[in-house]
């Protein structure tokens, strides 16, 4: 199966998924960021949903907006202001994919001003939409600090969608990592590189 970021703005959108759809993959989840805490952006959800249709994306992992507009700044009414609108209209848009046999999900995504990011924005959209599934990502789990297997266990009955990804939890501990790997010189690393490297391997397309 493949995933795709819908944005319906860009021009080679269409075609290109026409290709990947019809020669050499499955249609996994179609992918989308929008904003509602800004707007219901009707537009542009009618078109995420007809293009899921003619390709034949049964799965839409939805980023639905911000709610720490300002940063860590922004007040708790404002905050609150924006969960509310992201939420009413997240709700709306789930029952309207629903009713098109469409499945909406979210990630645990790895952006504090997303009210994804944290285990009590996830639940307050699950409690508010019954009909919300789960995207799990188990590389954002390290980017929030919490726990894999503590994650899946709790939200186990929404996943529809898995991303396996595996990240370190800073730049400092990545290249301790690689240098396990690797060493810690220069030509020892150009040395692993080019010997477990394939440059040469011919892609064929088959």
């Amino acid at each position: 199966e493949v995933e795709i970021e819908f944005e319906y703005e860009t021009p080679w959108v269409t075609p290109f998924l026409g290709l990947v759809c019809d020669t050499c993959a499955k249609p996994g989840a179609l992918y989308g960021t929008f904003h509602l805490e800004r707007s219901d952006e009707s537009a542009r959800l009618e078109e995420y949903l007809r293009t899921a249709e003619e390709f034949g994306f049964r799965t839409l992992l939805i980023i639905p907006g911000e709610y720490l507009r300002g940063g860590r700044k922004d007040s708790s009414v404002e905050r609150r202001q924006a969960m509310d609108a992201i939420t009413s209209r997240l709700k709306a848009f789930v029952a309207k994919a629903k009713a098109r046999g469409l499945a909406v999900t979210v990630e645990d995504f790895d952006d504090v001003a997303s009210p994804c990011s944290i285990g009590s924005g996830l639940k307050a959209l699950f409690d508010a939409i019954p009909d919300l599934g789960f995207t799990f990502d188990t590389g954002n789990v390290t980017y929030t600090g919490d726990d894999t297997m503590r994650l899946f266990e709790t939200w186990r009955g929404r996943i529809r969608h898995v991303h396996l990804k595996d990240r370190v939890a800073s730049a400092a501990e990545e290249d301790r990592m690689i240098t396990i790997l690797m060493g810690d010189k220069v030509d020892p690393r150009k040395e692993y590189i080019i010997s477990h490297a394939e440059f040469n391997k011919k892609d064929n397309f088959d």
